[in-house]
């Protein structure tokens, strides 16, 4: 499927079938994960990245539903790397700190791009723990994090005050539509 064919970007759900065929010269992936047993085989993939496709630059993972944490190894240290968690309630803030360690690259790598959390807005103390929990693992992120939906001016900024001063990022609370964009169609104007 991807080898007849001039492919430098994908975007979405790969079986494993797919997932083993994806072309040396992709630039741009985005994955979602839908659970433990097709993280299982992701991360095969996600692992021989950087042998396999030298040439990728950007990556962006959404990871779902709860992968279990022994599961999740380091991804690959790409230029770009963006990261969707899914974590509206309290209970899911530990797992979602616990992951979002779990997959930073290693070594010399300067962090993700991006941390994103749609729907954490809707409860604001999950917020608040998902920074305080974040800033608690020394996680690197080099451009900010993005929250869904939008909330009150005075929410927003609290959210962006604590965000900057427990770990010096920049927050950006947006419309739900805005975190599925993907990310390179807003940067490859800049990068």
């Amino acid at each position: 499927m991807f080898q007849r064919s001039r492919v430098t970007g994908f975007c979405g759900i790969l079986s494993h079938a797919a997932a083993v065929l994806l072309p040396s010269h992709l630039q741009y992936l985005s994955l979602t994960v839908l659970d433990d047993n097709h993280y299982e085989f992701l991360v095969l993939v996600l692992n021989l990245i950087p042998d396999r496709q030298p040439r990728l630059t950007h990556l962006w993972l959404h990871v779902k539903r709860r992968v279990a944490l022994t599961m999740m190894r380091p991804l690959p240290a790409v230029q770009n790397l963006n990261l969707t968690l899914n974590c509206t309630n309290e209970t899911e803030v530990d797992w979602a700190c616990e992951a979002v360690q779990s997959l930073q690259p290693v070594d010399n790598h300067k962090g993700y791009s991006f941390l994103k959390f749609p729907g954490a807005t809707e409860n604001i103390a999950v917020c608040r723990q998902l920074l305080n929990g974040l800033a608690n693992r020394g996680i690197k992120v080099r451009e900010g994090l993005e929250f869904t939906p939008p909330v009150s001016t005075v929410e927003k900024q609290s959210l962006k005050d604590l965000c900057k001063t427990q770990l010096g990022w920049q927050l950006d609370v947006m419309e739900e539509e805005d975190i599925w964009t993907i990310w390179w169609s807003r940067k490859l104007g800049s990068t």
